[in-house]
């Protein structure tokens, strides 16, 4: 008997309604979840197999599995230590609404900051609705859990700033030229870190009578399409005539932009994605539409560029006066 596909066929008989299926052959269970479950059982602990499993473990053997950019990794990986030192012994039984709340609690104790917890219990609830399509648990224990943030200023430069690393640019050598013109790259196009680092010439393509940058972005996998000659006067095509630009990690070349900063006299905490808030910023300054730095820099939710692009006091200014012009 083929008894997945005995459980398929009672599923489809059974569609409009909320049922959680299960079927023991011996040693072996099979389960099979029917619409929204969070509702229909009081205690789904007691029927499902894997109830005294440890999730962390759990976990970590599906983080081995996934697909992910090195940051993400990294990220993820952070999380399930966290957990393992809040609760190694956590189990599939323990995830429920009091369960979240009180990691969210032990994080806030500990002086996590908002948004990083709102990132690690992100993770987190990844991992649970894991749990759920693989029909390990039957309820989801983030349902009523709400996730938290707070504005951060996202820093940024000036045209001026801009133009000191430009004049400066020439002067440097070695390392510090590389990330300077990695950074001023990033600024002209609005490409991260990493998409700077992966850069090279098969990503310049001549659509009619102008060069286009086209790419697909690492982080998460949609395609930018950037007109180079036309952005920032196409500044961006004199720093790639090699094709390709040499970066050191990313947290290596934080620390070598922050003496280049120095060398500038620019008195701003300044990280490589700063680079792609400063286009932005800019962009927005010389009245270009969201809509379209929307797309230059890949965002999906208009929301994210809005936090990106920063209104400057000229940009204010200008529209202050235009408003009140005689």
């Amino acid at each position: 008997m083929d008894v997945q596909k005995l459980l398929e066929s009672i599923a489809e008989q059974l569609q409009g309604k909320r049922a959680f299926i299960q079927i023991q052959v011996e040693n072996e269970y099979y389960t099979k979840r029917v619409g929204d479950l969070n509702e229909l059982v009081d205690h789904p602990d007691l029927i499902v197999k894997e109830s005294t499993a440890n999730f962390v473990d759990w976990m970590e053997a599906r983080w081995e599995e996934k697909q992910l950019s090195y940051r993400t990794r990294l990220n993820h990986r952070s999380c399930i230590r966290l957990l393992k030192k809040w609760n190694e012994g956590l189990t599939f039984a323990d995830l429920n609404h009091e369960t979240v709340l009180m990691f969210d609690r032990w994080l806030l104790e500990h002086h996590y900051k908002t948004n990083t917890i709102s990132k690690i219990m992100g993770t987190f609830r990844q991992y649970v609705r894991m749990a759920l399509d693989d029909d390990i648990i039957v309820r989801d224990p983030f349902r009523r859990y709400k996730m938290r943030s707070e504005k951060t200023h996202k820093e940024h430069l000036t045209q001026r700033d801009v133009r000191k690393i430009e004049d400066k640019v020439d002067e440097l050598d070695g390392t510090e030229k590389e990330v300077a013109r990695g950074f001023l790259f990033s600024i002209y196009t609005g490409l991260r870190y990493s998409d700077v680092c992966q850069f090279s010439k098969k990503d310049v393509k001549k659509i009619g009578t102008h060069r286009w940058l086209e790419k697909t972005m690492q982080k998460t996998r949609h395609v930018v399409r950037v007109p180079l000659d036309k952005m920032f006067g196409g500044k961006a095509l004199n720093l790639i005539s090699d094709g390709k630009i040499s970066m050191p990690s990313n947290s290596r070349t934080n620390i070598i932009l922050s003496k280049i900063m120095r060398k500038c006299g620019i008195r701003k905490h300044i990280t490589m994605h700063c680079g792609r808030v400063t286009c932005a910023t800019l962009c927005l300054s010389r009245g270009m539409p969201i809509t379209t730095i929307q797309t230059i820099l890949g965002h999906q939710d208009i929301k994210t560029t809005r936090i990106y692009a920063h209104s400057t006091d000229g940009l204010i200014l200008r529209d202050v006066a235009r408003c009140w012009r005689n």
